[in-house]
């Protein structure tokens, strides 16, 4: 089984990019998650059957000792920011270092990382650019994708394209 972390303010589409990729869907109606909501797919990499397990997580004070748990078991993490909210974009950088002292990965230049700018149905709203985007993601050598979850746009080579790290990393 390998575990999927998503992190990021609330309201950036973390469980809209979950249900799109699991269920096929959106509903636009998606309740905030409160402590962890898990979703499992089962696909076919490389002739062999993989089990992903995504935790889409949210950040409250009650949780945060629990949500230890699921940073340090966590085989890789997808940091999600809305493309339309400067102010998600800015806490990228706490997001990753609460990852990696929560998670207590020693190597986080190494360890499997992905960021993703979401709504980009919303361009005309846009307060991000890619670029910009693009320029900090390769400030920490971290790939950068960017998506739909409502119009269904690269939703699925964004978990496709940590599926195969994954794979590759852990030699599965």
């Amino acid at each position: 089984m390998l575990n999927i972390l998503l992190l990021g303010n609330k309201t950036v589409g973390k469980t809209s990019l979950a249900c799109r990729y699991i269920n096929e869907e959106y509903s636009g109606k998606c309740k905030t998650t409160i402590g962890v909501d898990l979703f499992r797919k089962d696909l076919i990499l490389n002739h062999n059957l993989v089990s992903v397990q995504i935790w889409d997580t949210s950040r409250h004070d009650g949780f945060k000792g629990t949500g230890e748990v699921f940073y340090r078991e966590a085989h890789c993490c997808i940091l999600v920011f809305d493309v339309t909210c400067r102010k998600s974009f800015e806490s990228l950088n706490f997001w990753r270092n609460e990852f990696f002292v929560m998670a207590n990965k020693q190597n986080p230049y190494e360890f499997p990382v992905t960021v993703v700018g979401t709504k980009i149905d919303l361009e005309n709203d846009r307060k991000v650019s890619k670029q910009e985007a693009q320029d900090w993601c390769k400030s920490f050598s971290i790939p950068y994708f960017e998506c739909s979850s409502k119009d269904d746009i690269n939703v699925q080579q964004v978990f496709e394209a940590m599926t195969a790290k994954l794979v590759d990393t852990y030699k599965l």
